[in-house]
């Protein structure tokens, strides 16, 4: 049967290894650790590249004289030649629309709003103390069923508009969906102690938004953040990438996320110039955490790039920028450079690990999943930048 289905990356063979190297000083043993996310076994069904090259290019030189009608006919010359394209690569395809399931992390419904500071309490509330404890008595008597579970995954489906020209934002990249399913199991090492990336939905509601995609694509890795933190996320790139893609795909999950979350975990778009990262209108004056994916390939890109992290990412001990990076040949400066302009603006290495994902851009070579292997990294503020935003304070 023909079908231009887009193959399900999460059925494909994935490697992601905890191959993982803590860079905080203040690390220990016993701290958590980062849980590799589940390998699936490849499955995908082998064929001769060439034979069906063969196979199809008959079809369409066949009048199909069998067929009863001029409509049935024109509908598989239509098929087969559809088919035919996407045998050039992904630069060769049509529109298409695919479906991602990212891992959420384990929480009750209970924990929703998350946990709960010590603090002093007056009589009312040392007996409303009390009379929680003999609850969780209770429960863990199983005189009472436990708390309701959260859904496990969320599904995202992402629109991708056929590839013309230089428009490489509208394809949803390997890093991306590598960036994704990782929110839920990494572990940061901010400013001498550890919490879960997904913990910064459990301070205080200050800010609507706290976190932030850079160069943002179809939007896999925000809206994941969304669902993953369950807090606001705000969606850039360019106008072109904005207006002709990746606005409708955030709105056309913007149930999916409420549904797992509910409505405060907000998404928005925004245009965001690398070139002029301080004139962009954003909701927020700075966000606590920072993301990007792929988002190097140029010479300009690192320095780019780092000047952006630079205005948007706040100056708080919690404050992270992670990025993941696919790990190409003819691309070590950029890499280099990236981690230089990085370290010059005051950030530092927090953790970092590789993985290997798959992904269908080809050259040519038809719609087989090639794997990636990528880099994630999680940068931090140093400790004299902090120094000095504190003493800046007590000015």
């Amino acid at each position: 049967m023909l079908t231009v289905d887009a193959p399900s990356w999460d059925t494909t063979r994935t490697s992601l290894s905890d191959n993982s190297t803590r860079h905080s000083s203040s690390s220990s043993s016993d701290s958590p650790r980062p849980q590799p996310l589940p390998s699936r076994p490849h499955r995908r069904r082998k064929v001769d590249p060439q034979g069906l090259t063969d196979y199809l290019t008959r079809i369409i030189a066949s009048p199909l004289a069998w067929l009863p009608t001029a409509s049935a006919r024109d509908a598989v010359w239509e098929l087969a030649s559809t088919c035919l394209s996407a045998r050039s690569g992904r630069t060769g395809m049509s529109a298409l629309t695919r479906s991602f399931r990212i891992p959420l992390p384990a929480r009750s419904l209970d924990d929703e709003n998350g946990p709960a500071g010590k603090r002093s309490t007056t009589a009312a509330e040392a007996e409303a103390e009390a009379d929680a404890q003999v609850e969780s008595s209770m429960k863990e008597a199983s005189l009472m069923p436990p708390p309701p579970l959260s859904p496990q995954h969320v599904d995202i489906t992402l629109h991708e508009p056929a590839l013309t020209g230089d428009r490489l934002g509208f394809k949803t990249w390997a890093s991306s969906w590598l960036l994704a399913r990782r929110l839920a199991s990494l572990t940061l090492t901010p400013h001498h102690h550890h919490h879960h990336l997904r913990h910064v939905s459990a301070r205080p509601p200050a800010k609507r938004f706290t976190a932030l995609e850079l160069g943002s694509g179809t939007g896999l890795v925000g809206i994941a953040a969304a669902a993953v933190l369950g807090t606001g996320v705000v969606l850039t790139d360019t106008a072109e990438i904005v207006e002709g893609n990746l606005g409708a795909n955030v709105e056309a999950n913007r149930k999916v996320v409420e549904e797992v979350v509910g409505s405060r975990a907000v998404t928005e778009t925004a245009v965001l110039d690398w070139n002029e990262p301080e004139r962009a209108r954003l909701p927020e004056e700075r966000f606590e955490v920072v993301l990007a994916a792929d988002c190097v390939y140029e010479k300009e890109h690192p320095r780019m790039l780092a000047r952006t992290v630079s205005r948007w990412l706040s100056r708080t001990g919690d404050a992270v920028f992670v990025v993941e990076s696919p790990v190409r040949e003819g691309f070590r400066w950029e890499m280099e450079m990236l981690r230089e302009e990085m370290e010059s603006i005051g950030l530092e290495i927090r953790e970092e690990g590789n993985e290997t994902g798959v992904d269908d851009w080809s050259e040519g070579r038809g719609d087989e999943l090639k794997e990636i292997e990528c880099r994630w990294t999680i940068w931090g503020w140093k400790d004299e930048v902090l120094r000095v935003v504190d003493e800046g304070q007590k000015i």
